[in-house]
């Protein structure tokens, strides 16, 4: 749409705030766009729906690439968008706050009369304009979580994918409708989400397929004012009409676009919130403050990823992070940190004690050996700092410290994990590390599946991707997924492949809960969300991206066991510990503060072809409160195909290990001193004092299973099972 030439009063301003703000009655605009050398402004009125203005801002002196004007609030439209533009392209300003024209997703389609088909607006507006319908939110007592890394069960989320099949939920695909999953993510024991890419941008992959909307397709008026979006809108394969170009009168539809569901776009609007994530677009602010509000409320931290570019200027990256936290109360981010160093991030006093997640931090070995524990990396106040027991008394001495915001994100748990479950040689040695990775410079982010590869459930049902659906011919996505389909690649109906499978996947979500550090859950996975097959999803806005929750229905015990699993890890802080694990007996207590077994106690077997490993946490080193010690945690993991017998070994002060939990559903404890770990699972183990009857653990082992669970009393103490674990079949095991 080409713009009216308008004579309009403009100033020099100073280029500071970037972006568009109003003072007294003027409009001041800014933007900063290095190695161009004109930049010019225009203005849409909304209402009328055309351009009305097009002027030049004025280049600063002595600030090289920044433009700048003024412009009086009088001769400007009572609602207007913006847009910049250089050599006749326009683009959004990379600091609009609100952009319209993007409301449904994986459409460009009309706002207030203004068809544009190339892209959104930013929008600014008096007071009779569009932030009236924004309805603004007003914070009231708003106290974010503050977790410790250690502390943490992180679940990771695409905002728009994990309600939109979701049964209950009225506002499909929105801030609103994951607010209303918080009940569930409670129940699960979630305490901090990672929610891919909210801010806004351009998700139309292939432009040139991209037909004219048809009116019919178009929101209506009330949906455009703030109303709610209409049901013909949202139908299952019409909800949006990506591939409906044509009418009811038979025009032929174009090729239906891709789009570009992750959010890693080459255009991004990082200050504005996206506008389709919000069940009244014009309301997308508010509805994610309520959202984070909410969340935090229940306890639950609410972290962002965010995609920069590599032009991306470092200043606008902090001032993004800046505004997320002070406009919205992030609670944390993941990003390219090459683009913008994490250090100098948590360095920022803006960004005091916000999380930063970084795909890794050099030798971090190295730094630790060189300042302790990270004093040359940002912490904050409030955390606490745990020195060494005391000898004389064994007995924790809490300093006053600080605690570190940093944190890894451990691409290599996810790959030498699935290698050991599915049976891998020369494993043991390298999974044992992981267990007890905990540096003490920088928290560590642990997971078995991401947004990009395959979830949990497809690991061990699939051997090699499928990824036709994306329209590439299978040439997209990795090739190396160290998976295994366990007997049948993808769908089958035999109960010993079920079976396995099912055991496949509790081994692995019993090593990331019961590893040092933070466990990331990929949304679904706790109950075996599948992709079928597909391992790089990025444009499947449909049942292969989006969580199938009817699977938890079908695999409810599995979510059950992962709700046991997360009530055990925050009910034993020596699955916390706070500072890094020394393999020494360091407070004299008779045994060390991680030791590794192999089926010989005491004597871990790196050989390259052993497939069994043994790992005892011991409670000691660990308080509950300041008198009372944790129990101690035993793991014995058998990743062969055929059953070992593990030797149980002794632990000091009259305290004895008790069956717990298995991955085998089969499994049953035996109370003697040696332990036959069935074919390819896991089995756990927790101290209890000598002298009570063992039997199968249940006195120590209930009260967790039973808070995970919804059973037991206000005391924490869990009735007895109807069926304890079954008793183990003789010869009985998975499929080699």
């Amino acid at each position: 749409m080409k713009a009216e030439r308008k004579t309009i009063q403009t100033e020099p301003n100073r280029p500071v705030p970037l972006g568009v703000s109003r003072c007294q009655e003027q409009y001041d605009f800014a933007v900063f766009l290095p190695g161009t050398k004109a930049c010019e402004l225009h203005i849409y009125d909304l209402e009328k729906g055309k351009a009305t203005v097009s002027l030049s801002l004025f280049a600063q002196e002595g600030w090289p690439g920044f433009f700048a004007g003024s412009i009086a609030a009088k001769e400007l439209p009572e609602c207007f968008g913006y847009r910049y533009a250089v050599s006749g392209r326009e683009f959004l300003d990379p600091y609009a706050k609100y952009t319209v024209g993007r409301d449904v997703f994986g459409v460009r389609g009309e706002c207030y009369g203004v068809v544009d088909e190339e892209m959104a607006y930013a929008c600014y507006a008096k007071k009779n304009g569009l932030t009236a319908k924004y309805h603004p939110f007003v914070w009231q007592e708003d106290r974010p979580p503050r977790l410790a890394y250690e502390d943490m069960i992180l679940y990771k989320l695409h905002v728009r994918g994990f309600t939109m099949t979701a049964p209950g939920v009225r506002h499909k695909g929105t801030y609103r409708g994951l607010l209303e999953k918080k009940d569930y993510l409670l129940e699960l024991g979630v305490n901090a989400l990672l929610l891919l890419p909210c801010a806004e941008f351009d998700e139309i992959l292939e432009e040139e397929a991209y037909g004219v909307i048809p009116s019919f397709a178009r929101p209506p008026q009330a949906a455009r004012e703030g109303g709610s979006r209409p049901k013909e809108v949202l139908a299952s394969d019409e909800r949006y009409p990506l591939g409906v170009c044509g009418d009811a009168r038979g025009v032929e539809p174009a090729k239906k676009p891709r789009v570009n569901y992750w959010g890693f776009a080459k255009e991004s609007s990082y200050f504005a919130p996206k506008a389709s994530y919000a069940s009244k677009p014009y309301q997308a602010a508010s509805e994610f403050k309520q959202m984070v509000a909410g969340m935090h409320a229940g306890g639950i931290e609410v972290l962002l990823e965010m995609d920069f570019k590599p032009s991306d200027n470092p200043n606008m990256i902090r001032d993004s992070l800046i505004f997320w936290v002070q406009e919205y109360h992030v609670d944390g981010f993941r990003y390219n940190t090459e683009l913008f160093p994490a250090r100098m991030a948590a360095l920022c006093p803006e960004l005091s004690g916000v999380k930063i997640l970084s795909s890794g931090f050099g030798d971090v070995e190295g730094i630790r050996r060189v300042s302790g524990f990270g004093e040359m990396l940002p912490r904050r106040q409030g955390g606490g700092v745990f020195t060494d027991v005391s000898a004389s008394h064994g007995t924790w001495q809490e300093a006053p410290g600080e605690k570190t915001v940093l944190a890894e994100y451990n691409e290599g748990f996810l790959r030498e994990i699935r290698r050991f479950v599915k049976g891998d040689e020369e494993m043991v040695g390298a999974v044992a590390a992981r267990l007890e990775r905990q540096t003490g410079v920088v928290g560590t982010i642990n997971y078995l599946a991401d947004h990009n590869g395959f979830t949990l459930a497809d690991v061990y049902a699939y051997d090699v991707k499928h990824n036709e659906a994306n329209g590439e011919d299978n040439r997209d996505g990795t090739d190396y997924n160290f998976s295994w389909n366990c007997g049948a690649e993808g769908s089958t109906k035999k109960k010993k492949v079920l079976k396995l499978r099912s055991q496949m996947r509790r081994n692995a979500l019993i090593l990331l809960f019961i590893s040092l550090g933070t466990p990331m859950l990929l949304a679904g996975d706790e109950f075996g969300n599948s992709q079928d097959g597909n391992n790089n999803a990025y444009c499947q806005d449909n049942e292969i991206g989006w969580v199938t929750w009817k699977q938890l229905r079908a695999n409810r015990d599995q979510f059950e066991f992962v709700k046991q699993l997360i009530a055990l890890r925050k009910a034993h802080p020596v699955l916390r510990n706070k500072i890094p694990l020394r393999g020494m007996d360091y407070i004299s207590c008779g045994c060390p503060d991680v030791s590794r077994h192999g089926t010989k106690a005491w004597y871990p077997d790196y050989s390259n072809y052993s497939r069994t490993l043994a790992v005892l946490f011991c409670g000691k080193y660990a308080m509950i409160d300041r008198k009372t010690p944790d129990q101690s945690i035993y793991l014995a993991a058998n990743m062969h195909w055929e059953p070992h017998v593990f030797d149980l070994p002794d632990i000091n002060d009259g305290e004895e290990l008790s069956f717990l939990l298995a991955s085998d559903e089969d499994c049953a404890a035996t109370g003697q001193r040696t332990f036959e770990v069935p074919p390819r699972s896991i089995v756990l183990f927790i101290g209890k004092k000598s002298g009570k009857k063992s039997g199968a653990g249940k006195q120590m082992a209930e009260p967790a299973l039973a808070a995970a669970s919804g059973r037991g009393n206000e005391t924490g103490e869990g009735r007895p099972r109807k069926k304890a674990v079954s008793v183990q079949k003789p010869g009985s095991g998975g499929v080699g």
